[in-house]
């Protein structure tokens, strides 16, 4: 009908939109701007024949690689959320160098907060927290281990926990970390803590029980957050500790190793970012070996 046609169709998040669900607003439109980024994770499919056959392209993807993709994109360079070093690593792996922080964010640092002493932990935009050589190996078997790490298993009644990963010891770590900044004033929702799996965030959530106990602003939840780095993409917070859990022998990274998961984690943080993990382990990924060269890891 008529008073359903408009002159422009507008869809945000585009690049985390399957194609079919775009076509239903763009039918009703006459011309059509997509907004995204799809350097970031792309819709879910969880239907893998479905995503052999192509559904997991979106719309947004498949236009700006077709043949006249230079023509139909343009790219917004300038962020306001992080610092300069933060930005840094998707800048230059990602976007060919063209995203800058505008002056406004490109130096701001945890410690100029007006509330937050200057400690080493506030000083530093980026801090990588190595724990290669201290007894903090993943957990072994599925669904991670128990409160000594090490290798017993985390009972849990969840598939999504007992078919992840985990790394008890590297959640203490993290504990440790997250209590010096609150300590240093940091409030509890200035912080995320974010890893790439579910029984970490378990792990985590146990770890930070008496920090997570303080409610959020809306009394909905706790102020402190844990959660999984697909869960926070869109979001952002003045400090980002990650909990990278994969350490071991092998060098098995699964998909900690994504670029574009690692994209997302490493652009929520607005003036901090605490990578807690093990560099011997995640070195063997490229866009790993790419950060952590630029933080001197």
């Amino acid at each position: 009908p008529p008073e359903h046609a408009f002159d422009l169709v507008v869809i945000d998040e585009a690049a985390q939109a399957l194609e079919a669900s775009c076509w239903v607003a763009l039918l009703r439109g006459r011309r059509a701007v997509l907004a995204g980024d799809h350097q970031q994770l792309p819709p879910v499919v969880k239907s893998e024949e479905a995503g052999r056959r192509g559904f997991g392209v979106t719309l947004f993807e498949r236009l700006l690689r077709g043949p006249h993709g230079a023509g139909l994109g343009v790219m917004l360079t300038t962020q306001y959320r992080m610092h300069a070093a933060v930005c840094a690593w998707a800048s230059d792996e990602l976007y060919g160098g063209r995203l800058v922080a505008d002056g406004s964010v490109a130096e701001h640092r945890l410690c100029d907060l007006s509330h937050v002493d200057p400690t080493d932990e506030t000083e530093a935009p980026l801090m990588l927290i190595d724990t290669a050589g201290c007894d903090c190996e993943e957990d072994e078997g599925e669904g991670g281990g128990g409160a000594n790490g090490g290798g017993t298993k985390r009972p849990s009644a969840s598939p999504l926990v007992a078919e992840s990963k985990s790394n008890t010891a590297e959640a203490r770590v993290v504990g440790q970390h997250v209590r010096a900044l609150l300590a240093a004033g940091l409030r509890h929702g200035e912080i995320g803590v974010i890893t790439p799996y579910n029984a970490q965030v378990e792990a985590l959530r146990e770890e930070l029980a008496a920090e997570r106990a303080v409610p959020s602003a809306t009394g909905e939840g706790s102020a402190l957050e844990v959660g999984t780095v697909d869960g926070f993409q869109g979001r952002e917070k003045e400090l980002i500790v990650f909990s990278a859990v994969r350490s071991n022998r092998s060098g098995s990274l699964g998909f900690v190793s994504d670029a574009r998961r690692l994209n997302v984690m490493l652009t929520r943080a607005k003036r901090g970012l605490v990578i807690v993990g093990d560099p011997t382990t995640l070195v063997r990924s490229r866009h790993w070996a790419d950060w952590l060269e630029g933080v001197g890891g």
